[in-house]
Order: structure tokens, then C-alpha cells, then sequence
């Protein structure tokens, strides 16, 4: 085996050492340039959250109205003091529920829904039938014949 001199082992340390940096300072400009392009979409971002004028505010529900003074009377709890017992809950008015859009009531499916339902089913059970298909062809090894050639590959064909 032969040794290489200190001075030539050093030196081919140092041209490592330079490959290294010099791919680390790669990497990090690309970094940079990436970290600024998403500063430079912020930026333009806030600006257009400046320009446009904040839409008018809507009244808050009832649920959000009782929460929030709960949470104004509540007394600052200290480490030292048991937590209260809970109070009984009363039953939520009427009229929370009136608020509820009819698209988030939750209802019996309709002919749409049902038909949607039946489309998924369907589509379900092809692409089961499909993955045991192709399971049975692997374990009888029809994946791995030849395929057809000439005559027996046109009388597959035509006949189906």
C-alpha cells in the first residue's frame, strides 16, 4: 500500500472542503431566493388586505353572544381554589336553530343524494372486481405468458 505525502492529503482535504461550500452556499441562495419570493407575495398581500376596505360586520349568533359574557363574568381562577361545580345547562332557545342554514340541517338523502350514493357503489365494485381480477390473473400466472403473435393473435381478436 502505498502512503500519501501529508502535503498532498491536505491538499485534497482542502478541494473537498471547497466542493462542500461551495454546494452549501448554492443551497443557500437557492434558499434565499425562494424565502424572498414568498416575502415579496406577503408583502403584496398585505398591501391588497390595505387597499380593500374590511366588509361590514355581521351580529353575532346568540351561542357566541351567551359564551362570550361567560366568559367576562367568570372569576379569575386561582391555583389555591377548587374549580366551581357545574351548573346545570339550560336547553338552547329556538331560535338557535332558526339561524341554521338548510344546507347544514341534517335531513333523510334525497333522490340526488341516494343516486350519487348508488354512482359511488357502483364505481366501488368495479374497481374491487378489477383488483381480484388481477390478483387471479397473477396467481395463475396469465401475467406472465407470452402474448399472442400472428394467427392466434388475430383469432383472439375476432373472436373476443
Amino acid at each position: 500500500m502505498q502512503t500519501i505525502p501529508l502535503r498532498e492529503r491536505r491538499h485534497q482535504q482542502a478541494l473537498k472542503d471547497r466542493a462542500r461550500l461551495e454546494r452549501q452556499r448554492d443551497d443557500t441562495l437557492d434558499k434565499l431566493s425562494r424565502i424572498a419570493a414568498k416575502l415579496k407575495a406577503v408583502r403584496r398581500s398585505i398591501e391588497r388586505y390595505e387597499r380593500t376596505p374590511a366588509p361590514p360586520v355581521k351580529p353575532e349568533s346568540l351561542a357566541v353572544t351567551v359564551f362570550r359574557e361567560m366568559a367576562r363574568d367568570a372569576p379569575a381562577a386561582s391555583a389555591n381554589v377548587e374549580p366551581p361545580a357545574p351548573q346545570p345547562q339550560a336547553p338552547a332557545p329556538a331560535s338557535v336553530d332558526d339561524d341554521m342554514p338548510d344546507f347544514l340541517r341534517r335531513s333523510k338523502p334525497d333522490a340526488v343524494g341516494e343516486a350519487i350514493a348508488a354512482e359511488q357503489e357502483a364505481k366501488r365494485k368495479a374497481k374491487a372486481h378489477g383488483r381480484i381480477a388481477t390478483l387471479k390473473a397473477k396467481k395463475s400466472g396469465a401475467t406472465k405468458q407470452m402474448p399472442l403473435e400472428g394467427k392466434a393473435a388475430l383469432a383472439a381478436i375476432r373472436g373476443g
